[in-house]
């Protein structure tokens, strides 16, 4: 219980990082540097753009730091508009003073002529408005990690955070090295440290390796054979048995399979499995099964079937089976003793 507060704790933390993160860089603004009023400059005059009662507009450039992407977004306040070398000229008429200015990556502002002195702009006259680009590619800067298994905790720079379900996450981070430590129970923690640039999107995979431990798996039938979690880990014997929860099933031919749910750890030093006999099965003999597949390679339970090949027929002990391909089509069977063709 306090285990699922914490991570839900974290993952609203994590969430309100990357808003405050992405607030701060969709917060800066374009600012109004200067506005001056051009003598010498003939452009209205000399390349002139008439308004709706056919008089001469006055010429507003806008000088950027070769920021591209500028919009004016209210087609009313101006005639034309235009962009050359940094520096954008719109055309407005003289009864005009206020103008919508826009970016994708920085608030909206509004020019208002008349906080600059200027009431109402002259006919043919030009005027230099010098626009301030505040610097955010610091704030650009991204790094994706993809973590195995998918439910891991993130140390980024000592901020802990608890990984999304499908093992992606992202963090917004100015550009830098970087520590990190990814660490999930019964795995081996990883830590390291990224470069990221500036403007950079930076993508890394950490998987983890899973804590195993040798167990000795005992049974009263030798050629009994062990599954854990539903994959076949082999005969008994000692075994190398991933750390943590799992179900354990034995199973042997004529006798009844025995499960038990189990804790591995390091003070698992062995488990005995005892088989009762079958009694309602006097002898199991190995059942054909054909399997049918447009894929290179068949799996059983996990592993590949090593002599299959299209329309192939596979001994099977009778039992439960998952069969997929590499093409990602699965079915689960369950072997008798009778025959079976399977198509995937």
């Amino acid at each position: 219980m306090i285990y699922s507060m914490k991570k839900a704790i974290y993952k609203r933390y994590a969430f309100l990082l990357l808003l405050l993160a992405s607030l701060t860089a969709a917060g800066q603004s374009l600012r109004i540097k200067n506005i001056s009023l051009q003598p010498n400059d003939m452009t209205a005059i000399l390349q002139p753009c008439l308004d709706a009662n056919q008089d001469t507009c006055a010429l507003l450039k806008i000088k950027t730091d070769h920021l591209g992407g500028v919009q004016f977004p209210n087609h009313s306040q101006y005639i034309k508009s235009s962009y050359s070398d940094g520096i954008y000229s719109v055309y407005m008429p003289a009864i005009s003073r206020k103008l919508d200015i826009q970016h994708k990556d920085y608030l909206s502002i509004q020019l208002d002529m008349s906080n600059y002195g200027y009431k109402r702009l002259r006919k043919g006259k030009t005027y230099l408005v010098i626009l301030e680009v505040p610097k955010i590619n610091d704030l650009k800067s991204s790094l994706i990690i993809k973590v195995e298994p998918h439910f891991s905790t993130i140390i980024l720079d000592e901020q802990e955070f608890v990984s999304s379900p499908n093992g992606t996450f992202k963090f917004s981070i100015s550009p830098g090295n970087h520590t990190y430590m990814v660490s999930s129970p019964n795995y081996y923690s990883k830590n390291g440290s990224v470069l990221v640039g500036k403007a950079e999107v930076k993508t890394m995979t950490v998987k983890l390796q899973p804590i195993m431990h040798k167990v000795l798996i005992g049974s009263n039938v030798d050629n009994a054979r062990v599954y854990v979690d539903n994959l076949d880990y082999g005969g008994v014997g000692k075994l190398l048995i991933p750390q943590g929860n799992h179900t354990i099933r034995v199973q042997a031919d004529g006798y009844v399979d025995e499960e038990k749910d189990v804790s591995i750890n390091s003070y698992t030093g062995s488990l005995s499995f005892v088989l009762k006999e079958n009694k309602k099965v006097t002898h199991i003999h190995a059942t054909p099964v054909k399997i049918y597949s447009y894929s290179s390679s068949v799996y059983k339970n996990k592993k590949r079937i090593k002599d299959w090949t299209n329309g192939a027929t596979i001994m099977f002990m009778p039992g439960k089976y998952m069969l997929e391909d590499d093409d990602g089509n699965t079915k689960k069977i369950e072997v008798g003793t009778e025959p079976l063709e399977i198509h995937l």
